[in-house]
Formats: C-alpha cells, sequence, structure tokens
C-alpha cells in the first residue's frame, strides 16, 4: 500500500495553546503521513516547539484535537494514551540525557519503564543494538559529560529509538551542532527512516536541515500556519514572510520591511 492510500500517523485539527494570556498557537491544522519527515519551521518564538508538546501531550491545548496513531488525545484514556506513546519517540532539544547515567543506562530508561518484564541480559541487547544503530558501540559505558555535542545528540536518539517507534519526534536535533556534525546527524536520521519505515517529524530553523531532510514542511509565523505542503512548495512559495526565511540575500527592500520581521518574531506592529 502506498504512502498516500494510508491514514495519517499524526493529525492536528485547530490547535490552540496557550501560555497564561497569551496564545502561541492559533488554528494550527497540519497532517503527517507514515514514513515522511515533516518538518515545522519557523523563526525563534514562532510556536514550534510548542506544537510538538502538544502533540505528544506535554502541554494541553486551549482548543482543538490531536490525534496520534489514529487515537485522539482528548477523548482517550489514560491506560489508551500511554500505548500509544509507547509508539512514538522524542528526541528531546539539548538531548535530555541523565548525566548521572552511562549511555547504557539511558537508552535502557524507556526499555525497562515500558517492559519491566525482560530480562536484563536482553535489555543489554537491545540497548547494544541501539548504540551500534547512532555509531555509539564504543562509548557505552560513558556518561554524558564525556561525550561531544554530536555523541550527545546520536546517543539521545538512540533514546528515542529504543522502543522501535512508528512515529519520531526531533526538537531542534541539529541545534548547536556545526555543520559537518549536523550533516552527519541528517543523514542519519534519513538512514533510520528508511530503515525502520517510521514517521519522522522535526522541529527546526536550520536551513540546510531543512533541505536535506525534508518531505513536507509546514512553516509557523506567530503562532499560525501560513503554509504547508510538498518542499519545494513551500520552499518557492511566493510569501513574504517565506521569503525573508528561506532567502539569504534578500532585497534591501525585503530586509527592512516591518511586517515581515514583525510576522517572522510573532510580534505585533508598532
Amino acid at each position: 500500500m502506498s504512502v498516500a492510500a494510508q491514514d495519517p500517523v499524526v493529525v492536528v485539527e485547530d490547535l490552540a495553546v496557550r501560555y497564561g494570556l497569551r496564545e502561541v498557537l492559533t488554528g494550527v491544522t497540519l497532517s503527517v503521513a507514515p514514513g515522511e519527515v515533516h518538518v515545522v519551521v519557523g523563526g525563534s518564538g514562532c510556536g514550534k516547539s510548542t506544537l510538538l508538546k502538544a502533540i505528544v501531550g506535554l502541554v494541553q491545548p486551549t482548543r482543538g484535537e490531536v490525534s496520534l496513531l489514529g487515537v485522539c488525545q482528548r477523548t482517550a484514556d489514560e491506560p489508551e494514551w500511554q500505548q500509544v506513546l509507547r509508539r512514538t519517540g522524542v528526541l528531546f532539544q539539548g538531548g535530555a540525557l541523565i548525566n548521572s547515567l552511562s549511555l547504557a543506562d539511558n537508552v535502557a530508561l524507556p526499555i525497562r519503564e515500558c517492559a519491566p518484564e525482560l530480562p536484563e541480559a536482553v535489555v543489554a541487547e537491545m540497548v547494544a543494538m541501539k548504540l551500534a544503530m547512532v555509531g555509539l558501540s564504543h562509548a557505552v559505558h560513558l556518561n554524558p559529560p564525556q561525550l561531544s555535542g554530536g555523541m550527545k545528540k546520536r546517543a539521545a536518539l538512540a533514546r528515542a529509538m529504543a522502543l522501535d517507534p512508528t512515529v519520531l519526534f526531533c526538537d531542534e536535533p541539529s541545534a548547536g551542532l556545526d555543520p559537518v556534525t549536523a550533516a552527519d546527524l541528517d543523514r542519519l536520521l534519513l538512514d533510520l527512516r528508511d530503515r525502520f519505515g517510521m514517521a519522522v517529524v522535526v522541529v527546526t530553523h536550520e536551513l540546510a536541515s531543512i533541505e536535506q531532510i525534508a518531505d513536507r514542511i509546514t512553516m509557523l509565523v506567530a503562532g499560525k500556519v501560513i503554509v504547508s505542503g510538498a518542499k519545494r512548495q513551500v520552499m518557492e512559495a511566493k510569501v513574504a514572510e517565506v521569503r525573508a526565511f528561506f532567502d539569504r540575500e534578500n532585497t534591501p527592500r525585503d530586509r527592512g520591511d516591518p511586517s515581515v520581521l514583525a510576522a517572522l518574531c510573532g510580534k505585533e506592529r508598532a
């Protein structure tokens, strides 16, 4: 069955999220197909990370619905939603590894939490496989402070893949990495997608990563979707905010247009 004929693995409909009096997402609608890399882009503070958190249930929406793997977050009971989450993986911004634990124990955490009945020998074998998958077999006994930035991201990716997810969520995976290391991580994400057939949702503002990994793109400006579609369709859209984001060499008029700058920063015009 082709990807297009299958049901979406993520559906977001008219989603709104508010922090106090500030609405950071407004009317967001998107869907993610099985096996695709769907990249959510936009400037800093536009609501990208909040959207990811809302999809996996870390923040509660004030309006709208999220369905993950066919299960509606709003109507699912706690055991049902936990079963859904076990079929997902999350690569958090910064990695979120526990510094006092070895890489082996970091990767083992979700396995032990979700399958406490597994013998430790089986857990150890699963952990070894995941670390080998990201090229860290040699670092199994190291702790996160002993690793480079790129190694930390790969270790966090191994942990996110620990339960063989159907959907992998990545929040700014290449942030803080040099261009060569970031490109290596992008290639690793694509390789894992191809090997395991999972969908990947990536939040980023890194133009090189967007170009390399995206199948489809959703762009947020000030908490709203302004364009969503196939990569080329979005990147070539004749929309001021899109051009300001993707074009490195804008005209002086583009660079100085206060409406474009205000929108990209999520601010109201004075």
